[in-house]
């Protein structure tokens, strides 16, 4: 099992009504044939010992440069010099101060968080908070994830998109990534046309929880390749067997990269203008007015 995935966190507890992703990539993993099991594995134990190797200054001061940072190169050189040692495999996005001195924020490229220590010796893998001035708790690391967010919408190509259009002058638009094999995913798809009455369009994305080992990945593949998307969603999230369609789009795993990247981990995931993200169904009337309080 991948280090991160072993760390238990305890935290707040959440009740959230989801189709979780962890479950269905244990679904996609029990299916896989002992050759395959036996193939990860040596592949694991040959990265494991390159891992170990220690990078030349050359290739550090590379990945320094090519990080987002508000350090100096010496104390990137640190953290970025002892992950490395570690795991040359997994690269890091950003590495920046937090409000905690002596603490630092990693951003790995899969969208995970580390917090290391300034001499690189220490780290917690998780989430981080704060007290603001109100005495309310925020997370620091969702606040990295909503600037994320907000950028991956402004680069968002909507004719990527499976779109269920709105009533009205005063519409907003959510972003949800979607499973058709997510029994939460088909009840909120059932309130599409009442959140349509109310001023919500919907923008579905693609998130095949299993990634494209699952089974609702060669569905998903039919549904964004067909020429009526939105009558093919609302087929295959109504039980039907919809016509198999290939085509060149990578869409759907593109989207399932993009909403792991940004903490998807569950569907229905549902995207905010403001960068925001709401795992699990919220009824119709709700999901709007928080809608229009987020754009």
């Amino acid at each position: 099992m991948n280090v991160f995935r072993s760390i238990v966190f305890v935290g707040f507890g959440l009740f959230v009504v989801a189709c979780s992703s962890e479950q269905e990539a244990q679904a996609a993993d029990a299916s896989t044939d002992p050759a395959s099991d036996t193939q990860a594995a040596n592949s694991q134990a040959n990265s494991s010992q390159a891992n170990q190797a220690v990078l030349p200054n050359a290739a550090l001061d590379q990945k320094i440069e090519a990080l987002e940072t508000d350090l100096s190169k010496d104390e990137a050189r640190k953290v970025i010099a002892r992950f490395a040692a570690f795991r040359q495999d997994i690269g890091i996005r950003s590495l920046k101060k937090t409000g905690l001195p002596g603490v630092y924020q990693a951003e790995l490229t899969e969208g995970s968080f580390l917090y290391f220590s300034e001499a690189g010796d220490h780290f917690i893998a998780g989430e981080m908070y704060k007290f603001d001035a109100t005495g309310d708790v925020v997370s620091i690391t969702e606040e990295t994830r909503i600037a994320r967010r907000i950028d991956a919408l402004a680069t968002l190509d909507r004719k990527e998109f499976v779109s269920f259009g709105a009533e009205g002058d005063d519409v907003t638009d959510i972003y949800v990534f979607t499973d058709v094999h997510c029994g939460y995913c088909v009840k909120l798809h059932q309130e599409v046309e009442a959140l349509g009455e109310l001023g919500i369009r919907v923008n579905y994305l693609a998130f095949p929880r299993g990634g494209a080992r699952s089974q609702a990945y060669p569905i998903m593949q039919s549904i964004w390749c067909s020429d009526d998307r939105q009558k093919a969603m609302t087929d295959a999230k109504s039980g039907s067997t919809i016509p198999s369609v290939q085509c060149d789009s990578n869409a759907v795993m593109d989207q399932f990269a993009l909403g792991a990247s940004i903490g998807v981990n569950a569907t229905p995931a549902i995207m905010f203008a403001d960068g925001s993200l709401q795992l699990g169904y919220v009824p119709s009337a709700q999901l709007a007015a928080v809608a229009k309080a987020r754009r």
